[in-house]
């Protein structure tokens, strides 16, 4: 409700206020600072297939931007912990998508980027990550894709449109080696991010020109629907 909305608002702002008090009073406490980075990054953006969009604000990026300044800070610091990295890369990703709501596709652009940038490095120096971070990962270059095809439409300028097939395509098949993946059997990301991949390619298709591709693909997306797994079946069409 909005009350409840409201309330939980100004906790979370108490919280922030409480948190910068420590970090003040005790800098050397890094944990300080990861929680006040959490607290100001805990905004619904509608990032992950299964919530719904939501309108762009200004109070938003703001409270995400000073998240961004904190865990920018922690990275630097703290080269050596993933986590840090990781939820820098995922604050990357909700102020991209804030943009993205926007219309502010450059903007967008760059946010998802380095993101996928902040991912991709943990990876590689952090072999032994779970493997919902590859996941992660192939859902941030899906969305990236998604935000370039919507620039190019709305600019009119469809010449690049097999570029973005090809792209999805490769999530598609990154998405579904993942699901084989005995350890992500369950994992709510990679189940949603794969019908997704399929609407959006359908979408692509249909510009093509490729319409009978198209619906294979939409037919794709509402078989991987009926595979996900219980619990797993909240999924935000496009």
């Amino acid at each position: 409700t909005p009350a409840r909305g409201l309330a939980g608002d100004r906790g979370r702002q108490r919280a922030i206020a409480i948190l910068e008090e420590l970090k003040t009073q005790y800098p050397e406490v890094v944990d300080y600072r990861y929680e006040l980075a959490a607290t100001h990054a805990w905004i619904h953006v509608g990032l992950f297939p299964w919530q719904s969009p939501t309108s762009a604000t200004r109070e938003a990026e703001r409270s995400l931007l000073e998240a961004l300044d904190e865990s920018g800070w922690l990275v630097e610091q703290n080269p050596s912990i993933p986590h840090y990295v990781l939820s820098k890369a995922l604050i990357l990703a909700k102020l991209g998508t804030v943009c993205w709501r926007a219309q502010r596709f450059e903007a967008a652009d760059e946010h998802f980027q380095e993101a996928i940038q902040m991912q991709s490095m943990a990876i590689a120096k952090f072999p032994d990550l779970p493997p919902h971070n590859l996941v992660l990962l192939e859902f941030m270059r899906l969305r990236l894709t998604q935000i370039r095809h919507q620039r190019a439409v709305g600019s009119r300028e469809p010449a690049g449109l097999s570029g973005y097939r090809d792209s999805v395509e490769a999530s598609i098949e990154t998405l579904t080696e993942l699901t084989a993946t005995a350890e992500l059997a369950d994992d709510r990301l990679v189940w949603n991010s794969l019908p997704l991949s399929y609407e959006v390619l359908s979408q692509i298709l249909v510009e093509m020109g490729e319409h009978q591709k198209a619906l294979e693909a939409q037919k794709n997306a509402a078989t991987m629907r009926r595979k996900l797994p219980d619990g797993q079946t909240q999924y935000w069409r496009l």
